[in-house]
């Protein structure tokens, strides 16, 4: 009696938990098991009494199970359900009180959850060609942000095309949160680090906005996309459990020597439209400064409050703090006036607002709450690769075989820091 007793107890803290279990085998897995599972005082009392109840058909639960109980007036008895173990408590009230539960498969609303909870969740199911399908023109559509930078800057200018991105992007996600009754606002305590990962968002878009005026889309395409490298370094000293594995310091490496012989090319191929090389290596410098600021964003996004905030929260802060930051750039610099404004620069600033800053990141948020992020991230390499091709193709960039050599350096390198460990591949 004592055994299952504590067995039932187990099991009931962990559905109040929202977590997945295993049936305990004795009484010491069922205390080992009880220490991680955590119910506030108000269910303690409604649970003894279900489990109490529940227990004194012990010999009953041992039994064979089977599908349904004749009883003796001829009526069917379908067995126990363990939900009969919850306290009385509205579908609704369990999500709120398991806040690292996950969206619900086929329902009409996504359920949103911590940021911390996509790591920790229980076995995801293989990429199947949707997720593929999807991840792969994502990659596509983030690689064509460069050219759609580059082709409005003649009649936008850089710091007032950054401010607006971010601030069409923000009421996207906005209009998103509030149809779906996701609150953005929250007494959570992520308030001061979401002004950081906000102004670190902003200085990003400082280096990719102002880079692209001195160097090409190609090149800017490359350096921007270091950010994986700087971000498993950052992890590796700032978060608990990031630390880098071989492979990752390998990848490291061979990114950098991409970004040396990258760098190497720029001395001697000077940018297009500029007559001295410094001209473009300072573009170029700031495409690496800029993945050095995205990857400061995510390190300061899961090392901080942040990890535990929704992914719409986050998106939010970042948005709204930086639309600020670079409007009032675009002020302090005067760059604030339109010049010959075109149907191109009109549909490019409505693609760097619509399709990227909000409909490509909450897609991406999508894919992470239902595959591996081990596994998606390793797609992620293929941005870089349509960032170039569409430089080439569509604007025209000059690229030689040093530059081309530098590209599949820093590739692999981006490859070998998002590969998933033996253990997640599976």
């Amino acid at each position: 009696m004592g055994t299952c007793l504590n067995v039932r107890m187990y099991q009931t803290r962990a559905i109040l938990a929202g977590r997945r279990i295993a049936h305990p085998r004795s009484r010491d897995d069922a205390r080992r098991a009880c220490r991680s599972v955590k119910i506030g005082a108000s269910g303690a009392a409604a649970t003894r009494a279900r489990v109490a109840r529940y227990a004194r058909d012990e010999s009953a639960e041992r039994a064979p199970p089977t599908n349904r109980t004749t009883l003796s007036d001829g009526q069917v008895r379908r067995p126990a359900n363990r939900a009969n173990l919850l306290p009385d408590l509205s579908r609704a009230e369990l999500v709120r009180r398991a806040p690292g539960r996950l969206p619900v498969r086929g329902s009409r609303r996504l359920r949103e959850r911590p940021m911390s909870a996509v790591a920790g969740a229980p076995a995801r199911p293989s990429l199947d060609l949707r997720a593929i399908g999807v991840m792969v023109l994502l990659c596509a559509i983030w690689g064509f942000q460069q050219v759609a930078i580059k082709s409005a800057t003649h009649a936008i200018p850089p710091m007032l095309q950054a401010g607006l991105r971010s601030a069409i992007a923000a009421l996207g996600v906005w209009a998103w949160a509030s149809a779906r009754g996701t609150p953005l606002f929250r007494a959570d305590g992520t308030f001061a680090a979401g002004i950081v990962a906000g102004i670190l968002f902003a200085g990003e878009f400082v280096c990719l906005f102002f880079g692209l005026t001195l160097t090409s889309a190609a090149r800017m395409a490359i350096f921007l996309y270091t950010a994986p490298c700087f971000t498993a370094l950052g992890l590796h000293l700032f978060a608990p459990g990031e630390k880098m594995r071989r492979p990752q310091w390998a990848g490291v490496a061979i990114a950098f020597a991409g970004i040396a012989v990258a760098f190497a090319d720029g001395f001697a191929r000077p940018a297009a439209g500029h007559a001295s090389a410094l001209v473009g290596l300072a573009g170029d410098a700031l495409g690496v400064l800029g993945g050095v600021m995205w990857a400061a964003t995510t390190v300061v996004v899961r090392s901080t409050s942040l990890a535990h905030a929704r992914a719409s929260q986050t998106l939010f802060y970042q948005l709204t703090v930086s639309s600020a930051v670079l409007l009032g750039l675009a002020v302090v610099t005067r760059q604030t006036a339109f010049a010959n404004v075109t149907p191109l620069a009109v549909a490019s600033l409505a693609y760097q607002g619509v399709i990227v800053a909000f409909a490509s990141y909450l897609a991406w948020y999508w894919l992470l709450t239902r595959y591996s992020a081990a596994r998606l991230s390793v797609f992620t390499f293929l941005a870089p690769l349509f960032g170039v091709s569409f430089g080439v193709l569509l604007l025209g960039d000059a690229i030689g075989p040093r530059f081309v050599a530098a590209a599949a350096l820093v590739l692999a390198g981006i490859a070998l820091v998002n590969a998933p460990p033996r253990g997640a591949r599976k």
